[in-house]
């Protein structure tokens, strides 16, 4: 699962039931490390009337699988893009999913943007006066780095 260390020991039992209570038909997912502000929206899959707890790991990992949108490098201090230059380097030899060569070949992912900031670290409730009206739960998505988790 390239360098971010999510939760791998879920069970089916515990990824069908809904991602929130009560059940919501929308999650909106902010990550504050990410300096353009990203933020997706989670939707239930598998024709689920509401989204499930594997909607949510299912999503965030597709969304850091994605390119890493243009020009966001070049936004990077010198420090940062060194870190996101072996993060990228690191993924593409120990965690590509395809031929490392050709994982290389295409780029930067969002995934590579987190430099070190790799371990799931959990989802927290952020909740607006206007998802409650229109049944959206927006939540924020915490990482950390793997030296400090290994220490809790």
């Amino acid at each position: 699962r390239d360098n971010l260390y999510m939760p791998s020991m879920i069970s089916s039992y515990h990824r069908s039931k809904p991602a929130c209570r009560p059940p919501v038909k929308e999650v909106r997912i902010v990550c504050p490390i990410f300096a353009t502000g990203w933020e997706f929206t989670i939707k239930p899959a598998n024709g689920n009337e509401f989204v499930m707890v594997g909607d949510i790991f299912d999503s965030v990992y597709a969304y850091l699988r994605q390119p890493l949108p243009s020009g966001t490098f070049e936004q990077l201090s010198p420090m940062g893009q060194r870190l996101m230059e072996n993060a990228f380097d690191y993924r593409c030899h120990h965690h590509a999913v395809a031929l490392p060569a050709l994982e290389r070949k295409q780029g930067f992912r969002r995934v590579d943007y987190l430099g070190d900031i790799t371990v799931w670290w959990g989802i927290f409730q952020s909740e607006t006066p206007e998802d409650r009206a229109c049944e959206v739960f927006t939540c924020t998505l915490k990482l950390v780095e793997k030296r400090y988790a290994e220490r809790i």
